[in-house]
């Protein structure tokens, strides 16, 4: 199967992929013919691109961070908390756990355990076999918000952390972005550039959601202080406060004491937010290739992301994941074109690739290659809708907009 743009989306194509509402209900099973109806559907729903069978390696499904159950549950419990702070704000901002309904501490609870969840299964995973899930519009700020906790304790189980402290991690990811319902949506999903007036709406979202949380008076101050601080910068050129970084992960006695750090937990939570957002179609901008994604990471470590996590996320996370279409560069399989079909714990950047095509385009009968064995071979992803037109046209990231 591949992943194909909603604009060259065709009757008769057979989707690849499921796709869920809200609450966990199959909108479309994996398989159904798509017809002008559901294709104008999809649209409308604020999708960018979806899985479709073609042929080639449908068997190899891409591959997810985390169960659709867990992940459909978390986000819809996110969704229930956003509710209520729509509600809840439109008083003013809340400044005491009396100022909240008692069905918050419901969903609280409910997050919580989500985030048990997320944890079994991440600690039942050696390595990410890569990230599948098909966002649409209105649905992303929770599924960006489950991935980011997704990656974000994986991170954390890599630096040894114990669970208490995962735990905590786990809610502040799932909660980094509340402050965003203080942004006006149009702003939000605006295609273009924004304004300097937009620009400073958008920044005040991680101080929101400082007091959001904090107003809440849960057993941890963790998670608000991740909603504060995912958006600081290593060299203190980030928002709101300007904190610096030490680009390390083991703090010093000395680096305890100095004012205006920012804590490891939420370096981790900027590392698994800004991946995500990298990967995940946006109004603004399609997901980048994986092979950016990458690129880009490794930019901002240093200046933006602490480097010592981020050298830990390549050790637990595939550039290539399973199920990626992909093309080979290097002899002897130059211009060959293939699927991820394996990735190895050990060597996360060098998987198995099932090869379909060769650099003619002639179908290639059944083989596998391990790019252990060839060294010299790279890979690059297949253009998502290549066989159908060029892609939209790509955007610089901003990462204001993460």
């Amino acid at each position: 199967m591949r992943r194909v743009h909603v604009s060259h989306l065709r009757p008769a194509m057979a989707l690849g992929k499921p796709l869920y509402d809200r609450n966990g209900r199959v909108l479309l099973a994996a398989g159904v013919p798509l017809n002008a109806r559901f294709i104008e559907a999809l649209q409308a729903r604020g999708y960018t691109s979806v899985y479709v069978r073609d042929g080639l390696a449908d068997d190899v499904a891409p591959a997810d961070l985390i169960s659709e159950e867990v992940r459909m549950v978390a986000s819809s419990h996110l969704e229930a908390l956003f509710t209520i702070v729509t509600k809840v704000s439109e008083h003013g901002e809340p400044r005491k756990p009396s100022s909240w309904p008692g069905e918050t501490w419901r969903v609280i609870e409910s997050l919580y355990r989500d985030v048990e969840d997320i944890l079994d299964e991440v600690f039942a995973s050696e390595a990410f076999d890569g990230m599948a899930a098909v966002k649409s519009h209105d649905s992303y700020t929770y599924e960006h918000s489950v991935e980011t906790t997704v990656v974000g304790v994986m991170l954390g189980k890599r630096l040894g952390l114990q669970r208490e402290d995962l735990r905590q991690l786990g809610l502040g990811c799932l909660l980094h972005d509340i402050g965003k319902r203080g942004v006006p949506t149009e702003v939000l999903n605006k295609p273009g550039p924004l304004t300097s007036q937009e620009l400073a709406q958008v920044k005040e979202h991680p101080r929101i959601g400082f007091e959001l949380i904090k107003s809440l008076d849960l057993d941890s101050p963790v998670p608000q202080h991740i909603a504060w601080q995912h958006h600081e910068k290593q060299d203190g050129t980030g928002y709101p406060r300007g904190l610096h970084g030490t680009n390390r992960v083991v703090r010093s006695i000395a680096d305890l004491g100095v004012p205006g750090r920012i804590m490891l937990l939420a370096e981790l939570a900027a590392v698994a937010d800004v991946f995500s957002a990298l990967a995940s179609d946006r109004p603004f901008r399609p997901a980048l290739p994986p092979e950016e994604v990458a690129r880009t990471l490794r930019a901002l470590a240093g200046s933006h992301l602490n480097r010592e996590v981020v050298d830990a996320f390549f050790r637990v996370v595939p550039t290539f994941p399973m199920g990626l279409r992909v093309v080979l560069n290097g002899a002897p399989f130059d211009g060959w074109r293939g699927v991820v079909v394996a990735v190895h714990p050990s060597q996360l950047h060098r998987p198995v690739v099932r090869l379909l095509q060769d650099s003619a385009g002639r179908e290639v009968p059944h083989a596998e290659i391990d790019l252990r064995r060839y060294p010299d071979v790279s890979l690059s992803s297949e253009r998502i809708d290549s066989e159908a037109g060029s892609a939209p046209p790509r955007t610089v990231w901003d990462p204001l907009r993460a």
